[in-house]
């Protein structure tokens, strides 16, 4: 880390010293002003200095070329097996034989050896140092012109550099050479010199020829205002190197949609969605089943078969508490008590969320019951039903959320262990966590899958089959370093299911100083904490890439490493994050939820509201199936380009349109009729409206095609998958009119 070896150091206004000394508190003189830095770097010492002249008089200017002069002619002179005194003697008479009015002003150093010392004055350059210059030495070369004046000020000037000797016969380096000091780079003119005024005579010009002109600068405003960035020839070359691209990819996808047309494979994919039918819910076989504990004329709670038992007429009629919607309960005057049960019926809009597939009505007699109303004079008894079927429903809520976790669960091999010396990662923790805490333990490499420990009874298995993809993430300008596994099918941690399972070791911790203390450049402290944290980060990255290349020599795995050079901001699913591509995917595995999409699974992308106007666009990844697709939204406009870039060299097609479009329709079409979908030419309808986004013939054409786009109304869409694994259940008890159907 490079760190301020001394403040920063700028003379101007006749107050000059050329030994390092303190800033002053004076405002910068529009005059002569010299200007000193000192860093060092792991302890080695650098330092540089350069002045500036601002609207310089006639003898400044020969007395700074002449300094110039006798810098230049020093830096040549620096070489090994050469004396130090005669490098500043050389010096001297260079100065001498060019303004011998110079020499008295000349500093009486010309600098000194460096490196972990500042300044190592056994190699000072002077006119007595016996010294010899050794190869591999370093050298600040400080020549000045000090105490000098005119008539209106006085001034200094200091031009150093640090230097790098090489080897006999070889060159010498300038380390801070990067920052010219010749007079033109820095001689500053703050007033303007008037020109003297010539008087030219008009020239008259042909009306045809101004007319061109008019007419080809227009042209060039216009393509301006389209192109806006992409003015550069090069920029507008690799456009046209990119659509070249992306219609060779559209003649391929058109072959294979075509393909995968003849052989069924283009919309078949389709979510069945696994209703509890109302027909087979039961409560009780039979009326001998009832508890004897319920009486006429009072409500019971049968919390073993889960039922709510209504005495209506003669008669005590069950509840199964899954066709409850909610329940409620009124306290009035007089003692009187009311309870009122919502059952779920066909057409709620809470119905999806209690799964419930209803009977046709059939028949005249056929009907569901909404609601029942049970009026008590006892407000215990209602209170206490009141709670237990709110906890009833609770958990059948609950355990139909677990059963629904459990659904698609591939029984996985048994973990073989493997005796002996295996890969291990001591200190890591796992995301998601196996408890509600933060889990930490060991995770190691065996002969056909990882395991990871904590304690005792906790564990958690990955077998190398059910991998998809594998990424170790260095900490770049992150505070963890991973190794993520996305997995084929869902494995069960802790009660939670999950496709994604990370392990990871935290680098250093963000934290804020409570004191509110003002932080110091050279506090010792931070800076010995900030070093720890370097080494502590070398040593991580180590030792999770080491472990990567010994699994992947074990399993056959390869581990992909994101670019971060290629890297963008974006909101996939609801926060703010940089997503990374890598060889085979785009993820973000630092924040939860993860996200991972495997662009072999990419059908088309599609770049929405791309508009120089905006300040952000969307992207739409539509996969191969023709029913997801995942909206990535809020993406800075400055990264269109590189994103376009990346997309084109994974050979993936994309369009971009100015509107949002309603893809669940747009797809739900696409699968009713692929065939004609083909027949209109496939996914060119997007690359057509991007190209003529603003011709209103286009649009009118577009409206006559059955799967033109259509704006979307209720913004970005979500699949109903994402929806279910990132929300969370509702609770509420809000009565609504529209609930459960019951009896026929």
């Amino acid at each position: 880390m490079v760190e301020m070896a001394r403040d920063p150091l700028v003379q101007s206004g006749g107050a000059y010293s050329l030994v390092p000394a303190r800033p002053n508190t004076q405002n910068i003189a529009a005059d002569i002003i010299v200007i000193s830095n000192w860093v060092k770097y792991r302890n080695y010492h650098c330092s540089t200095s350069r002045t500036l002249l601002i609207d310089a008089s006639e003898d400044q200017k020969k007395a700074y070329k002449a300094l110039y002069g006798c810098f230049q002619y020093c830096v040549s002179q620096l070489s090994a097996g050469k004396r130090i005194k005669d490098v500043y003697n050389e010096g001297v008479k260079y100065v001498r034989d060019h303004d011998p009015e110079l020499v008295k002003y000349l500093s009486k150093s010309f600098g000194w050896g460096t490196g972990c010392l500042e300044n190592e004055r056994l190699l000072e350059i002077n006119g007595e140092n016996e010294a010899t210059i050794m190869p591999g030495s370093v050298f600040e070369l400080n020549i000045g012109l000090e105490g000098m004046s005119n008539s209106k000020m006085n001034y200094s000037m200091l031009l150093a550099d640090t230097l790098l000797i090489g080897a006999e016969g070889k060159t010498r380096e300038i380390l801070t050479g990067a920052v010219s000091k010749a007079f033109k780079d820095v001689s500053y003119s703050m007033t303007e010199e008037e020109q003297p005024k010539k008087e030219e005579e008009k020239s008259k010009i042909d009306p045809s020829v101004l007319k061109a002109g008019t007419k080809a600068l227009n042209d060039v405003w216009s393509s301006e205002r389209q192109l806006r960035t992409k003015d550069k020839p090069q920029d507008l070359a690799k456009e046209a190197i990119r659509k070249e691209h992306q219609k060779k990819l559209m003649e391929e996808k058109m072959s294979e949609l075509e393909e995968r047309l003849s052989s069924n494979r283009i919309g078949t994919s389709q979510k069945v969605s696994k209703l509890r039918k109302l027909t087979d819910i039961s409560s009780y076989d039979s009326p001998s089943q009832l508890p004897p504990e319920a009486k006429h004329g009072n409500i019971y709670i049968d919390s073993k078969r889960e039922s709510l038992l209504v005495p209506i007429g003669s008669r005590i009629i069950p509840f199964h508490v899954s066709t409850i919607k909610n329940v409620s309960k009124t306290d009035e005057s007089g003692g009187h008590s009311f309870l009122r049960v919502n059952f779920h019926v066909p057409g709620d809009g809470a119905a999806f969320n209690t799964p419930l597939g209803f009977p046709e009505p059939k028949g005249e007699n056929f009907a569901f019951l909404k609601e029942i109303t049970i009026r008590m004079n006892d407000p215990k008894t209602v209170a206490n039903a009141h709670k237990v079927i709110k906890e009833l429903i609770k958990r059948l809520k609950v355990r139909d959320q677990e059963k629904k976790e459990k659904e698609g669960l591939v029984t996985q091999k048994t973990l073989l262990p493997l005796t002996g010396k295996r890969p291990m990662l001591n200190n890591v923790s796992i995301r998601p966590n196996i408890t509600g805490k933060k889990t930490s333990g060991t995770l190691e490499g065996h002969r056909n899958g990882l395991r990871f420990t904590s304690g005792k009874i906790d564990k958690v298995d990955v077998i190398y089959e059910n991998i998809k993809h594998a990424f170790y993430q260095p900490c770049e300008n992150e505070l963890i370093v991973l190794i993520h596994f996305h997995l084929k099918n869902p494995i069960m941690i802790g009660n939670k299911k999950t496709k994604d399972v990370q392990f990871y070791s935290e680098v250093g911790l963000a934290a804020d100083d409570l004191n509110m203390r003002r932080r110091n450049l050279h506090d010792m402290d931070e800076m010995e904490q900030e070093n720890q944290e370097r080494q502590l980060r070398v040593r991580l990255n180590n030792e999770f890439k080491r472990f990567a290349e010994e699994i992947e020599k074990l399993a056959k795995i390869e581990f992909d490493i994101p670019y971060r050079e290629l890297g963008f901001f974006g909101v996939p699913i609801k926060t703010n994050v940089f997503l990374l591509p890598t060889l085979n995917c785009l993820v973000n595995l630092t924040e939860i939820p993860f996200f991972v999409v495997s662009l072999s699974d990419i059908e088309v992308v599609h770049f929405e509201r791309v508009n120089f106007s905006l300040r952000n666009f969307d992207m739409v990844l539509i996969f191969k199936d023709l029913t997801n697709f995942v909206r990535i939204s809020c993406i800075p406009s400055e990264s269109l380009e590189g994103i376009k870039d990346w997309i084109n060299e994974v050979n993936l097609i994309y369009s971009e349109g100015v509107l949002n479009l309603n893809w669940t329709n747009l797809l739900s079409k696409i699968k009713e009729d692929p065939k004609d979908f083909l027949d209109q030419g496939g996914w060119s309808f997007l690359q057509e409206d991007s190209n003529s986004a603003n011709s209103e013939d286009d649009k009118e054409m577009q409206e006559d095609s059955e799967f033109s786009p259509e704006p979307e109304e209720n913004g970005s869409e979500y699949s109903e998958e994402e929806s279910d694994e990132y929300s969370e259940g509702d609770d509420s008890e809000e009565e609504d009119p529209g609930t459960l159907p019951l009896i026929s």
